[in-house]
């Protein structure tokens, strides 16, 4: 994201990233990304530390595990239940237990 997207913005070019393909755990289709406009970066991670300097605004969804879960598989397939529960919700937690992204957030929303 850093090198595809936000270093190009930032010099005034415009950026381009690859979705990821979690089910397959692949690249996908590729994606333009032009330059004056509004760009949102979604995703837990997108409110690391290192990166809030990069941001103009920041927003926390606080959503409770059982409601992520649900949207998850929703989402993403009953396949992908054991991922949910064994890899991403436990990385989730542990980021969010070391980064506190809702102490730097600019605004606090409910997710359910």
């Amino acid at each position: 994201m850093i090198c595809q997207v936000l270093d190009p913005l930032r010099a005034g070019r415009p950026g381009r990233y690859q979705r990821w393909e979690w089910a397959t755990d692949v690249g996908a289709e590729w994606h333009d990304v032009p330059t004056g406009g509004v760009v949102i970066v979604e995703g837990v991670s997108a409110t690391r530390q290192d990166l809030s300097d990069r941001w103009d605004l920041t927003v926390w969804v606080s959503t409770p595990r059982d409601v992520r879960l649900k949207r998850g598989l929703a989402g993403d397939g009953e396949a992908m239940r054991q991922r949910w529960l064994e890899v991403w919700t436990p990385e989730e937690d542990a980021f969010v237990a070391d980064e506190r992204p809702a102490e730097r957030a600019n605004f606090i929303v409910g997710g359910a």
